[in-house]
C-alpha cells in the first residue's frame, strides 16, 4: 500500500498549556497509522491527555506550507 498525506488534529496539554489545538501533517499508509504515529509524536514531545479530534485526507495550504506533490 502506497504512502498518502493525512493531517490529523488533535487537543492535548503540556506542562506550560492545557487544552491546545494541535494539527499534525504527516504520510503514512492509514488513517489508523497516521493517528498512531501523530499521537506517538506528541506523547515524545511532552504531550498529555492527547484526545483525537479528525484525521483526513491532506489538502494543499500554502499557508501551514502544505503542497501535495506526485511524481509519477
Amino acid at each position: 500500500m502506497s504512502e498518502m498525506v493525512f493531517t490529523a488534529v488533535f487537543i492535548a496539554s503540556s506542562q506550560k498549556i492545557s487544552g491546545v489545538l494541535l494539527s499534525v501533517t504527516l504520510r503514512a499508509a492509514s488513517t489508523g497509522d497516521a493517528l498512531y504515529q501523530a499521537e506517538r509524536e506528541l506523547m515524545e514531545h511532552g504531550y498529555y491527555n492527547i484526545e483525537h479530534l479528525s484525521v483526513c485526507i491532506a489538502e494543499d495550504d500554502s499557508f501551514l506550507g502544505i503542497k501535495i506533490i506526485d511524481n509519477y
